[in-house]
């Protein structure tokens, strides 16, 4: 396999696109768009399965694993602890990738590779 083991955080489909991006295709550039790692109203994991949403939701605030942050507009938004660290394992991976990576999601909680 061509898969780099130090990029790949092995949890998130996010993380394994950008692993085979920097790694198996070797690209000069990556473009992120939909990596807001957040949400405002509704958490969209659930959907067409509505009770999926409220019971996870119900759970992590039970477990005390959903946080209010702000995103890159300043906004609050709502978080959990998984979206949260695959932000930040991401945030690492931009650091590291020396101008390889673009972020263009405008509203998101992952800092760094956001353009001006």
């Amino acid at each position: 396999s061509r898969l780099s083991l130090t990029l790949a955080s092995g949890g998130n489909v996010s993380s394994m696109a950008l692993s085979f991006a920097h790694s198996a295709r070797n690209a000069q550039m990556v473009h992120l768009f939909g990596y807001d790692f957040c949400w405002k109203e509704r958490m969209y994991c659930g959907g067409v399965h509505a009770e999926l949403e409220k019971d996870r939701i119900e759970m992590e605030r039970e477990a005390g694993t959903i946080f209010e942050v702000k995103n890159t507009r300043g906004e609050p938004v709502l978080t959990n602890l998984s979206l949260k660290q695959f932000a930040e394992w991401h945030a690492q991976v931009v650091a590291i990738s020396k101008g390889r990576v673009v972020n263009r999601t405008r509203s998101t909680i992952l800092n760094g590779g956001v353009p001006k």
